[in-house]
């Protein structure tokens, strides 16, 4: 994750593995207190089966390959194993193998996605250095792919993989009232200057 705690890093990355862990066989890295702590007993007792364990290098059966485009479909046609990193992190903090962090690994994966968020029209010009360290980028908005491939990403390897939001519970327009509007609240919105 980007950042540990209840951030919206670790709530982006929640959905991100809760989305996946339905068609892929799914490990991650953070730990335990990388999560929003309220969360359903279900989903906490998830997320901790779904950690690696110390030592474990790779992913035991890791089942179907992620293909989220041509590019990666024709990397793994051919290959019985498939290794997918997808670190949830801005640039400057995509990983570098072997990798430090939480657990350690020797091996880099076979393929190795960096998926970020970024609310701003430039990116910071030291995070082109990093680009080179994943195959690919997700992001979740064209915005963001014009102003990562403007920041020195290569276009062809950025791509749009929208948000991932729990539509059967949290989300679900069937079980949730619209909100009311009232004319009479007048709303203001402020910001600091930089």
């Amino acid at each position: 994750f980007g950042a540990c705690g209840c951030t919206g890093w670790s709530v982006e990355a929640t959905n991100l593995v809760l989305g996946l862990v339905n068609h892929f066989e799914v490990r991650i890295v953070a730990g335990s207190d990388c999560f929003c702590p309220g969360l359903p007993d279900e989903t906490q007792q998830l997320l901790g089966r779904l950690r690696f364990g110390a030592g474990e290098n790779t992913l035991a059966d890791p089942g179907p390959v992620l293909a989220t485009n041509a590019t990666l479909a024709a990397l793994t046609a051919n290959l019985h194993r498939y290794d997918v990193w997808i670190s949830h992190k801005p640039p400057d903090r995509y990983p570098s193998f072997p990798y430090r962090g939480s657990n350690s690994y020797s091996k880099r994966p076979d393929y190795v996605i960096g998926r970020s968020m970024f609310e701003a029209t430039e990116i910071p010009l030291d995070w082109r250095y990093r680009f080179s360290s994943v195959d690919e980028v997700w992001i979740p908005s064209s915005f963001l792919r014009e102003a990562f491939a403007r920041g020195g990403a290569n276009a062809a390897r950025v791509h749009v993989v929208g948000e991932s939001i729990d539509m059967h519970t949290l989300y679900n327009p069937d079980t949730v009232a619209p909100f009311a509007t009232r004319r009479d609240v007048r709303l203001a919105a402020a910001s600091a200057d930089t």
